[in-house]
């Protein structure tokens, strides 16, 4: 595994873009693109390559990649005077700042790399901040980790808002597992989140759980999202994949 440090960037081996250890909002086509330019920095890459390598040879129109490459400038903070993405025009782009590639082997990463690789997407939800309740469900995870599952960091899944984005972000940064859920009122009953596991190779559901929304403080409607969600990430396990509906504390 390679990561590759220009200036106070650092585009880490599981496609992550940081700027002086700060994770930066790019959507994961952008990064895709990025990693191709950066892999073949001083080369021009016409618009063709970059289009079979990151689209898969997919029908993309020009405005859309010269898009990408305007958002990735962006985020980047190009000038004229500090250029990291060059324009030849009629011909391609070009990566033309100097770049550090370095291997990757730590015990972390190895780690990371063995692990069962989850997705958390924003839920559907009424009258309530979606991206909030986002954020605290990824808190939760990550106080859940004991090392066996690798979260995708919520830069990425944040874009996760419809069907296409996250078929797209799933390819991109291969899943094995995504989660998400939707709010759904029962005749009669109080409204709950409907949390579903997910498996991303065939999308079929793992395990499901419910959260009730109503007559619950904040931090009683974070420790019922906690045991739910531990209960879907029991499932990821090879040893837990059939489990009875109903995992105990």
């Amino acid at each position: 595994m390679k990561e590759y440090k220009f200036d106070d960037f650092l585009l880490r081996s599981d496609n992550i873009l940081l700027k002086n250890d700060q994770p930066i909002n790019l959507p994961p086509k952008e990064v895709s693109v990025l990693r191709f330019l950066i892999e073949n920095a001083d080369k021009i890459l016409t618009k063709e390559q970059i289009i079979e390598k990151v689209w898969n040879g997919g029908i993309v129109s020009d405005e859309s990649l010269t898009r990408c490459i305007y958002v990735i400038r962006k985020m980047l903070e190009q000038t004229e005077k500090n250029k990291y993405i060059d324009t030849l025009y009629g011909k391609g782009y070009r990566f033309i700042c100097p770049i550090v590639e370095r291997n990757v082997f730590s015990s972390a990463l190895l780690q990371q790399e063995n692990s069962v690789r989850i997705a958390v997407f924003p839920f559907t939800v009424n009258n309530s901040d979606m991206l909030m309740l986002h954020d605290q469900i990824q808190d939760l995870l990550h106080g859940l980790n004991d090392g066996k599952i690798s979260i995708l960091p919520s830069v990425f899944t944040r874009h996760g808002i419809d069907y296409a984005s996250i078929l797209n972000i799933l390819q991109l940064l291969k899943t094995d597992y995504y989660i998400s859920g939707t709010e759904v009122m029962p005749e009669g009953e109080t409204p709950i989140i409907r949390l579903e596991l997910v498996r991303t190779k065939d999308h079929s559901v793992v395990f499901r759980e419910g959260v009730a929304l109503l007559s619950q403080s904040n931090d009683d409607l974070r420790e019922s999202l906690g045991h739910a969600l531990k209960n879907l990430i029991a499932r990821t396990q090879p040893d837990n994949l059939s489990l009875p509906d109903k995992i105990e504390n």
